[in-house]
């Protein structure tokens, strides 16, 4: 079985009303039983940003983004179908921390991608976080020192990340459990992407629901905004 470990990158938020979009994904796949380095397959895809529209100067030098990372950059819906034909049918996924998870959710909701492919994940932060400090959280980079490993690559690539929580956890697999499950075990995830408009009554992405608590946007802009009143600053109402 096949051991599948990602890492994201997101535009920088710096503003608000800003939504993080993901600007990269890098993943490393191993077998069980084949730990070597050497052995690791690779994947990375640069993902054009769309409610954006481009790749900020914070976001490219953040994440060490080139012009020639740009020019390949491809959609989400692209760059995670290639993802998902990439790690095959017969895998745990694995992320260090629950927010890549939330995020990848996220954008499969917005985007229409199926959530076919959310089986076998493992948070592998806590187990090793619990044997490196005894508690449920810790940074990768703690724990990439504590092990004894040297860092691969740079901080904040995908891929560089993914391929430094591989090396950890490759060091720890025989001290912690690698969980199966199935999409359906996911569902509460998912479930808090949507929320229900207690103006219109339908079912919305919460990305669409705006400040005033529990309405989305478009009901806001229909029976709250002034007109020519920038939609994300309060009706005096």
């Amino acid at each position: 079985m096949q051991v599948i470990v990602y890492d994201l990158e997101t535009t920088v938020i710096y503003k608000k009303g800003q939504t993080q979009e993901i600007v990269e994904i890098g993943a490393v796949k191993f077998d069980l039983d084949q730990l070597d380095i050497s052995a690791e397959k690779q994947f990375q895809k640069f993902v054009f940003p769309p409610l954006r529209g481009y790749f900020d100067n914070r976001t490219r030098k953040f994440a060490g983004i080139t012009d020639e990372n740009v020019a390949s950059a491809v959609t989400f819906r692209q760059a995670f179908t290639d993802f998902i034909e990439w790690m095959g049918s017969d895998y745990y996924i694995c992320s260090w921390g629950p927010d890549d998870k939330r995020l990848l959710m996220e954008h499969c909701a917005r985007f229409g991608v199926t959530f076919n492919w959310l089986r076998n994940y493992n948070d592998v932060q806590p187990p090793i976080s619990m044997l490196l400090v005894d508690r449920q959280q810790m940074g990768l980079n703690k724990a990439i020192e504590m092990s004894g490993l040297e860092t691969l690559g740079r901080l904040h690539s995908a891929l560089d990340d993914a391929r430094n929580t591989a090396a950890v956890l490759k060091k720890y697999l025989d001290k912690i459990e690698l969980k199966t499950n199935v999409p359906d075990d996911h569902f509460g995830d998912s479930c808090q992407l949507y929320l229900t408009c207690k103006k219109c009554g339908t079912e919305k992405m919460y990305g669409e629901m705006s400040r005033r608590r529990g309405v989305c946007s478009a009901c806001v802009k229909k029976y709250y905004q002034r007109p020519n009143q920038n939609p994300n600053q309060p009706s005096s109402e």
